[in-house]
């Protein structure tokens, strides 16, 4: 008898232990693919240690292939959390009920961009020729079009879109002369070469474009939810920028792109599973 209350005590103690995050559910948090995996994992793993002392959960941190496979991913419920641009959340707000938590700021230009040797070139300059996108769903490229669009420039019939799928992706190929002129985010142009960033000048600035939301999807609790603002809200990058709360106006500002955003998103799914990014 003496050796069970012994072996009991023990495996009390034991249990008192046990590392609180590691109990509870994981909390799977989305990220979008706005860099490659591996750039993600090492800055996020800052945001899921966050996490997991604020709410004592564990957490997985996860990613996409593509901006599409992501999207497609939020509107199915994969993610309990998601970090994304804003026209993919208000999509997943409108069509499936999730909830805006916090965003990052400030907002950040969306620029067009030619090579230093083009000459003083302008937006008219675009009509027969091609223009270099980080991606047709991604937000700088819907902004782009949408933009481009007021001003009477049609993807199609006025100018072709290549789509380069990222980022650094589109000044490589304005660099390289597979584009005559690309559009990028200045918060994005840290994602190129530094010596194809040295080769651009900037044409036109566009819009200001925001950064990304965090939204919770619809089947978390009131109190979780809250739980997640107030842990989002503590929350500062290692770069020491803070979240601060999303409204629905800022939200409502992407309702211009829904429709081509919906229809980009009902393509051939993508076959790769999600990438993991940290437990």
């Amino acid at each position: 008898m003496r050796l069970f209350s012994i072996l009991g005590l023990a495996l009390l103690g034991l249990a008192l232990h046990v590392p609180a995050h590691a109990t509870g559910k994981v909390l799977v948090v989305g990220v979008h693919p706005y860099q490659p995996t591996r750039a993600l994992i090492a800055y996020h793993e800052h945001l899921a240690a966050h996490l997991r002392a604020t709410l004592k959960r564990p957490v997985r941190i996860v990613t996409a292939k593509s901006v599409r496979a992501f999207g497609t991913r939020i509107l199915a419920g994969e993610y309990e959390l998601v970090l994304g641009p804003g026209h993919l959340l208000r999509l997943a707000q409108r069509e499936r009920g999730w909830h805006p938590l916090a965003r990052y700021v400030p907002d950040t230009p969306l620029l067009l961009l030619a090579r230093s040797d083009a000459g003083d070139l302008t937006v008219d300059a675009l009509k027969g020729r091609t223009l270099a996108s980080p991606g047709r769903v991604r937000l700088a490229g819907r902004a782009a079009e949408t933009w481009l669009a007021e001003r009477q420039l049609l993807p199609g019939r006025d100018f072709e879109v290549l789509d380069a799928g990222t980022p650094a992706s589109a000044i490589h190929a304005l660099v390289s002369g597979e584009a005559d002129m690309a559009v990028a985010t200045l918060a994005s142009m840290s994602q190129a070469r530094r010596d194809e960033v040295a080769q651009l000048r900037i044409v036109e600035e566009l819009a200001p474009v925001p950064l990304l939301f965090f939204a919770a999807r619809p089947d978390v609790s009131p109190a979780m939810r809250a739980r997640l603002q107030r842990a989002l809200l503590a929350y500062a990058t290692p770069q020491g920028i803070r979240p601060v709360v999303a409204t629905e106006q800022e939200l409502a500002a992407m309702d211009v792109y829904l429709d081509q955003t919906r229809q980009l998103l009902q393509g051939q799914p993508d076959a790769e599973p999600e990438r993991r990014a940290s437990q």
